[in-house]
């Protein structure tokens, strides 16, 4: 009898042993995939990518203007109303001079060869250069900067940027792609509480000089002419302005094409661009390449 519990006992036990759970490389693998799976998710690393080529938002001024005012340490636009055309004036102390022979090898100013101070390809479509209102539009797009004149007559509007320039060369190439007659884009230099000076490129294939001034009047230093060095107005057209006091030269697809002098805004400003349709009809232009170079 003694025996036979025994072997019921001992056969209990062999059975019993059935149950204990046993670890496979399976059950391994699947303990470390649950531990994984249940982790907090990483923080996505932000793409540095984005912000190649943004531009810096100037620093504010430290006493802000008045509300109706523009701060000039700030890339702002203004669009302040300009009367017609015909209520411009010329300036008595303009010394226009005659445009010279064109250079066949070119003469654009040597300090050019230089790095530039400055310079703007429009590569960032989110960068503070965009900018619309009822008049005016400015796009980066596609590597360029469209210019848009919404079709106000003779209505001017303008955006600068810094940093300051006084003396130097800058330039900017321009395409118009829609236009027709007067209309016009230009080359902003030492833009001052809306005073500034500008070299202009129009529709019908001619360039000249001008100064805008804080009441809203234009007035043309270097009368508006065609010249050889200006190829057509809807292919890309390199404008350049070397300023040195009241002493100014000009440069159009890296000839020299004139010179003017005038004291009026001798002072250092901002720079940019001004559009001016003249008719009803909407005017686009585009800009690349904006660039400023230091005198030695």
């Amino acid at each position: 009898m003694k025996h036979k519990i025994v072997m019921i006992i001992l056969a209990l036990a062999i059975l019993s042993s059935c149950n204990i759970p046993q670890v496979t490389p399976d059950a391994v693998g699947t303990i470390v995939a649950a531990t994984l799976t249940s982790a907090a998710p990483a923080t996505t690393v932000p793409n540095i990518n984005v912000l190649i080529g943004a531009k810096a938002t100037p620093a504010p001024s430290p006493n802000p203007p008045a509300a109706d005012q523009p701060d000039p340490n700030q890339l702002v636009p203004t669009q302040p109303p300009a009367p017609p055309e015909p209520t411009a004036i010329p300036e008595p102390t303009a010394i226009p001079t005659a445009v010279p022979t064109v250079s066949i090898s070119g003469d654009e100013p040597s300090l050019r060869a230089n790095r530039p101070f400055f310079i703007e390809g429009f590569e960032n479509p989110n960068s503070s250069w965009a900018y619309d209102d009822e008049e005016f539009n400015l796009d980066p797009e596609n590597n360029v900067l469209n210019l848009h004149s919404k079709g106000r007559p003779w209505w001017n509007s303008w955006f600068s940027t810094r940093p300051f320039f006084q003396d130097g060369y800058v330039e900017v190439e321009f395409r118009l792609t829609e236009c027709q007659g007067d209309d016009r884009v230009g080359l902003v230099l030492r833009l001052v509480d809306n005073d500034f000076y500008f070299m202009g490129l129009a529709c019908n294939g001619t360039w000249g000089f001008d100064r805008y001034t804080s009441e809203h009047r234009i007035v043309n230093i270097r009368a508006y002419e065609a010249s050889t060095a200006l190829g057509s107005i809807d292919h890309w057209n390199r404008i350049g302005v070397l300023a040195q006091g009241q002493n100014f030269s000009f440069y159009i697809n890296g000839i020299k094409v004139g010179e003017a002098s005038d004291a009026s805004l001798e002072q250092e400003g901002r720079f940019g661009f001004i559009s001016r349709a003249s008719s009803t009809n909407a005017f686009l232009s585009q800009a690349d390449n904006l660039g400023y170079w230091q005198l030695p």
